[in-house]
């Protein structure tokens, strides 16, 4: 590590577009002392150093010309964490306190800091462990380095801080959570939070939009996966693809409730149209046209309803007061299911394509 002090003092004053007495004025020394610790002649003290680092928004490591690429800091990460996994707290603080001293505005150490705050806070539930996690949280927020993946850390931290929260300032929790529940991301966490301070209403409705979202990728899940295993194509990949279509029906079974429009078995025939197409790969021509014509007819019956439903609207455990999915098969499911099967096209490679256009032929004989 080169040490480059003086340089960097008329780096940074330059870069401010400061005199030497304007940065002596703004720290409340003399510019002889400025020049002085430019020239290499004098070096401030410890506390003229921290003002001066505060003053051009760098860390002291950068000041000083310190290489912080270097191993050391992922080292003393990765120290920490160990004595955290053996819960050896006292000992994890008093090396993270070294840390910070010397890294006051280290990301990797500002977070690793808060890690051994947070975890303690876990066993001891002591307020000043979840103050001194929250404070070193949101200081590493004003550190994230640019090479870092800044969104997902950013995310990841302001979870941590709004859970710490949860334990005191439940609304204040709450609140910081659905600021960043990106694509319901949050909802399990948010409706425990809830349920665990008596606000039950919010709790059922954080919680089935968490069971819906759920539910909703586990159907998505299981046909990309299928589609995945076909295109593998080894024999137990397409037994298993069939299993994966018969799991997401009995799930379909399971949560749809009673009723004249059963609008969630819309996505059974997106299933059954996998099956045909499946056991169409399989050389299983009875079973292809029979699951092509289950998904025909279960179309027909949609196409027909004159209330076509929405597609969650009958799905139980739901307490939310609006529709949860938009139905990719729009409104002419017929014509939907056609479009779906002309898509595997695309996903499929080209010496699969003929058992593609055989389920499109078979389709067209009861759709044209």
């Amino acid at each position: 590590m080169e040490l480059v002090l003086k340089d960097n003092i008329k780096k940074y004053r330059k870069e401010m577009g400061l005199t030497q007495e304007e940065l002596a004025e703004a720290l409340g020394v003399t510019t002889g002392a400025v020049s002085k610790w430019e020239n290499g002649n004098n070096v401030p003290d410890v506390m003229t150093l921290m003002e001066l680092a505060d003053f051009f928004n760098i860390s002291m490591d950068v000041l000083f010309g310190f290489d912080l690429s270097s191993k050391k800091i992922d080292d003393i990460e990765s120290e920490v964490m160990s004595l955290l996994q053996d819960y050896k707290f006292e000992e994890a603080i008093s090396k993270v306190q070294a840390a910070l001293g010397r890294y006051p505005q280290n990301f990797k150490i500002l977070n690793v800091g808060a890690n051994v705050y947070y975890y303690r806070w876990f066993t001891t539930r002591n307020l000043d462990d979840r103050n001194k996690a929250i404070e070193l949280l949101e200081k590493a927020l004003l550190f994230i380095p640019d090479d870092e993946d800044f969104s997902q850390n950013e995310y990841t931290i302001k979870v941590r801080i709004a859970s710490l929260y949860g334990s005191d300032d439940f609304e204040r929790a709450v609140c910081e959570l659905e600021k960043i529940n990106y694509d319901g991301v949050n909802d399990y966490t948010i409706s425990e939070i809830c349920l665990r301070n008596g606000d039950i209403e919010k709790a059922l409705l954080h919680g089935s939009s968490c069971f819906l979202t759920s539910t909703s990728r586990i159907f998505n899940a299981c046909v990309l996966m299928a589609v995945s295993l076909v295109r593998r194509g080894k024999a137990k990949d397409l037994s298993e693809a069939l299993d994966l279509m018969d799991v997401s029906n009995k799930i379909i079974e399971t949560v749809c409730m009673e009723g004249d429009s059963k609008a969630l078995y819309r996505i059974e025939t997106i299933n059954f149209i996998m099956k045909g197409f499946i056991y169409c790969c399989m050389n299983d021509d009875e079973n292809m046209k029979k699951y092509i014509r289950e998904a025909y007819e279960y179309a027909c019956d949609f196409d027909n309803l004159e209330e076509k439903g929405k597609l969650f609207a009958n799905m139980k455990f739901n307490h939310l007061d609006h529709d949860f999915e938009f139905d990719i098969l729009g409104a002419d499911v017929r014509n939907g299911l056609y479009d779906l099967i002309k898509q595997l096209y695309d996903y499929m490679p080209k010496n699969k394509h003929k058992f593609v256009k055989k389920v499109q032929a078979e389709y067209e004989l009861l759709y044209k």
